[in-house]
């Protein structure tokens, strides 16, 4: 096992976010009292959604507890994604998990009309593929597989405060399965290295 994963929803970002909600809220009521009507209805719109995105995520991680993803085989340029979604709490009776394997690149992009600039991100590659879940003793877990093409870029951007990245490519596997009522969506980051020598691959 090369390394385990936790989930990128835990407690630490749904508080962040929840901060976030509440401060976009705050300073959008101020400004609608302030009568700046369109800035105060796009920061309160904002808000709302953010919390809204706080409370499902909440629900969501009260029902299905922690997820982890064991990692199997190191990943490389040109190599597999072995890894193992592990669910003491269960899948909902799910039958089978949606994987999806995405490579993201984090920029400074300016800010047209505007002074400074804001990091924004591109999907670059991406696969997705279902996979079996298997139950034993109550515990729930999905083994998942995934080929790198040759070209792809290596991890080169590491998790800041909130769940974002700094500048760089970054690579996570967005796992979802349909469910009566709230869904499950777990999201994990995955460090794909340089491939190692020849004589050292398998």
């Amino acid at each position: 096992m090369a390394a385990t994963s936790k989930t990128r929803i835990g407690v630490g970002a749904l508080l962040f976010y929840c901060l976030m909600s509440g401060a976009f809220l705050f300073g959008g009521r101020f400004a609608w009292k302030e009568s700046a009507h369109v800035v105060g209805g796009v920061l309160l719109v904002i808000g709302a959604v953010l919390l809204l995105a706080t409370i499902y995520h909440t629900l969501e991680l009260l029902k299905y507890g922690d997820l982890h993803l064991a990692i199997e085989t190191r990943p490389f340029p040109g190599g597999k994604l072995v890894a193992l979604v592990r669910a003491p709490g269960g899948i909902g009776g799910a039958r089978e998990l949606t994987a999806t394997l995405h490579c993201k690149h984090v920029y400074w992009r300016t800010n047209m009309g505007q002074s400074g600039s804001s990091l924004s991100e591109d999907v670059v590659w991406s696969t997705e593929r279902q996979f079996p879940v298997s139950v034993r003793l109550g515990r729930s877990h999905c083994r998942i597989e995934f080929d790198l093409p040759a070209d792809a870029q290596v991890s080169t951007t590491s998790t800041i405060a909130g769940g974002g990245q700094s500048p760089g490519h970054y690579w996570e596997v967005c796992v979802h399965a349909d469910v009566p009522g709230i869904d499950l969506m777990r999201t994990f980051l995955i460090p794909v290295g340089v491939r190692p020598p020849s004589k050292m691959v398998a």
